[in-house]
């Protein structure tokens, strides 16, 4: 069985923890890819992850990921939490670490809100 394949049942991952990401198969994504094209396929994956606590919108449409960087080992990915004191942010971390893990080490930076509209506002929200 696809370990990413939905369970109808569920409607979820199989092995998915209840309100974890599913893993998006990066691997797939970025196979043969030149430097560039290994971020668009990461950033690709990145706007696969929902919002833990409100799944119909992705990580990269709240505005969340902020940068997507590569490094000698893999990738760094900037994140904000929609607030300081966001109870997701570890699950998000997770999340990310897990739909990248195929891009090799993952590092991720939090980066507190810059002034102006908090990420997560009508403002931040991307297209998608």
């Amino acid at each position: 069985m696809n370990p990413v394949a939905r369970t109808e049942a569920e409607g979820r991952t199989a092995g998915q923890v209840p309100g974890q990401a599913a893993a998006p198969d990066s691997a797939a994504l970025h196979s043969g890819y030149g430097c560039c094209g290994r971020l668009d396929a990461a950033w690709e994956v990145l706007r696969q992850i929902p919002d833990p606590e409100v799944p119909v919108i992705s990580l990269t449409e709240l505005g969340i990921v902020r940068d997507l960087r590569e490094t000698a080992g893999g990738l760094e990915v900037v994140l904000t939490p929609t607030y300081s004191g966001c109870p997701a942010t570890e699950l998000i971390q997770d999340n990310v670490r897990a739909g990248l893990a195929a891009f090799g080490e993952i590092r991720i930076t939090m980066q507190r809100a810059r002034p102006g509209p908090p990420t997560g506002s009508a403002t931040r929200v991307r297209p998608s």
